[in-house]
């Protein structure tokens, strides 16, 4: 009788939803579905799936239908799941195949839809209309496996040191044992003021069988009332991630040229190489560089870090933090020889209102291993603490224009006082993708 009575109400929701089942011991899998079903039937075929998983485990048709719903409604990690497991039963069901290759490249698999989707199109269950979509979709994912991915940003803002100096009014001088104090003039402190900011970046990304890999370029320039104190900076980078069976490793190279002013301020050459075990939240980055003065070359020098971090996330929240030992090693005889130095960043990622905020916080202290100079602090090795903080909140108006604000403040301590240094910003702007 209750047997009866549970055909009897399938039935009538079966019939609701324009649709019919099958029954194979107590697990009810519609067999006549429409072709391009609304978001409401598929919401009627998951309401009356979902009651059954425990009834039909060995049902590859359940899964593939349970699957579909999930991923027309939105819920792709599920579907992934579901599908998988209709698969894991029949590995030939192209039904199933058809919306797995689907979810995966709803989810930024892509390499993997387009070895699902190429195996659903071999079939020979598939409609010959159905298998010429495939043909189609294949061909499209393909050409995004090449990229070229462009944006334009464009800040204004104000800044309370815009030429990044000392705050501090006058300091002494240790001259044969007697200190004469010494009053800067106003050209060498601190500067505030609005600046525009423009930044233009272009990218080629390229899928590749063990990873991905990219070409960036970026220029970008500030504008403000202290045109002495504006930078120009210019960088070409290349990166590639792999991954592994028991690793993923992402490695980069970059080159980068500052101007000051008018004049070229220096160059740079570094790169970077980051190794990350499968399903670990830990990491290992290895940094070095080497920056090249343009007209002060004992200012020239050579820098690694060693960087252990760790990294948490979930589909919609990151958070992170890494600590840095380095050394940035002097290639001239300049003011206080080589420098240690260690460092501490954290930074959490989430979503907020209808945009996302950003925050990023970091400690870094620098000790050198030498007197920085005779006259200053009896010419004992400069050491300084700076933390810093940043705040960004993201506002996308649609899929290639994104608003943003932020804040940012950073404050450095010496024991030499002509290094106290303090910057706070705050801007408004846009970036365009094209």
């Amino acid at each position: 009788m209750q047997k009866s009575f549970n055909t009897f109400i399938l039935s009538g929701l079966l019939m609701a939803s324009g649709v019919t089942y099958a029954e194979v011991e107590q697990c009810y899998v519609p067999v006549s579905v429409p072709s391009s079903p609304t978001t409401q039937q598929w919401r009627e075929i998951n309401h009356l799936l979902s009651p059954q998983l425990e009834n039909c485990l060995q049902s590859s048709d359940y899964f593939s239908l349970y699957g579909a719903s999930l991923l027309y409604l939105g819920d792709v990690k599920m579907a992934i799941e579901m599908l998988e497991r209709s698969l894991l039963i029949d590995p030939n069901n192209g039904s199933a195949q058809v919306d797995y290759a689907q979810a995966l490249y709803q989810s930024g698999q892509l390499l993997s839809a387009l070895q699902i989707n190429a195996q659903a199109i071999e079939q020979a269950s598939i409609p010959p209309l159905l298998k010429e979509v495939l043909k189609q979709r294949q061909d499209l994912w393909e050409s995004q496996k090449y990229l070229w991915r462009n944006q334009f940003s464009y800040l204004y803002g104000h800044s309370s040191n815009l030429n990044n100096a000392t705050y501090i009014d006058d300091y002494e001088l240790t001259v044969l044992g007697f200190d004469f104090p010494v009053n800067l003039s106003d050209s060498y402190r601190q500067k505030s003021g609005n600046y525009h900011y423009f930044r233009l970046f272009s990218q080629h990304y390229s899928l590749l069988t063990e990873g991905v890999s990219a070409l960036s370029f970026s220029a970008q320039t500030r504008d403000s009332n202290l045109n002495k104190s504006d930078t120009d900076e210019f960088t070409i980078a290349y990166e590639r991630n792999i991954e592994k069976l028991h690793f993923s490793y992402h490695w980069e190279l970059e080159a980068e040229h500052v101007r000051l002013g008018d004049e070229g301020l220096y160059s740079s050459f570094g790169g970077s190489y980051t190794l990350t075990p499968r399903n670990s939240i830990s990491y290992l980055r290895l940094e070095s560089s080497h920056t090249h003065f343009n007209s002060d070359h004992t200012l020239d020098d050579v820098s690694f870090m060693l960087e252990p971090g760790i990294l948490l996330s979930d589909e919609s929240v990151r958070w992170g933090a890494n600590l840095g030992l380095g050394i940035n090693s002097a290639l001239e005889d300049r003011p206080g020889a080589d420098r240690n130095i260690k460092q501490l960043e954290t930074f959490l990622d989430l979503p907020l209102l209808t945009g996302r905020l950003t925050t990023k916080l970091s400690i870094t202290k620098t000790e050198d291993n030498e007197g920085y100079h005779p006259w200053l602090a009896n010419n004992t090795p400069r050491n300084t603490k700076a933390w810093a903080a940043n705040i960004q909140y993201l506002y996308p108006i649609s899929k290639d224009l994104t608003v943003h604000a932020s804040y940012y403040y950073r404050d450095q301590e010496s024991n030499i006082d002509l290094f106290n240094t303090k910057n706070e910003s705050i801007d408004l702007g846009f970036t365009y993708k094209f």
